[in-house]
């Protein structure tokens, strides 16, 4: 076995070069250049989100200023949905606090939650449903929407 190692010394390690040169090939085509064109994808989609929404709001959510205010609003890419999403929520003073929260499929301006407080309490809205999905509480709301925004 040493006579071998000795009289092939050479192939071995262009054989050994080579090894590890086409599994370089590999790692970098295989596993980094589509992680990288995925992450580029999402952050791009983000981006245009992030405009969509600020779009959507200026149509769509038109606060005045004095009985109503947009209190908080996010864009986000959902991977899972392939989607863009829009939470914004919203308060109405007149002669008691209306908030009303959304998460927005910006692409159909469908809600895909809603949750309608009056006073602080859980009230029907103008929609007539507490919810898109049925009736939650304020914690699965939020978990909800958590879920949704952070996929």
């Amino acid at each position: 076995m040493e006579n071998f190692i000795k009289k092939n010394w050479f192939k071995i390690s262009i054989i050994g070069i080579l090894l590890v040169v086409v599994l370089s090939l590999l790692y970098y085509f295989v596993i980094y250049l589509p992680d990288k064109s995925a992450n580029e994808y999402a952050f791009q989609q983000l981006e245009k989100c992030k405009t969509l929404g600020d779009n959507f709001i200026e149509q769509h959510v038109k606060p005045d200023g004095q009985t109503s205010f947009l209190v908080d609003s996010e864009s986000h890419f959902n991977k899972k949905l392939n989607t863009c999403l829009l939470y914004y929520e919203e308060r109405f003073h007149l002669n008691t606090l209306l908030e009303n929260s959304y998460v927005v499929n910006i692409f159909t301006g469908k809600p895909l939650l809603e949750k309608h407080l009056r006073g602080g309490e859980p009230w029907l809205g103008k929609e007539g449903a507490l919810t898109s999905g049925g009736r939650l509480s304020q914690s699965d709301f939020e978990s909800q929407k958590q879920k949704l925004m952070n996929e």
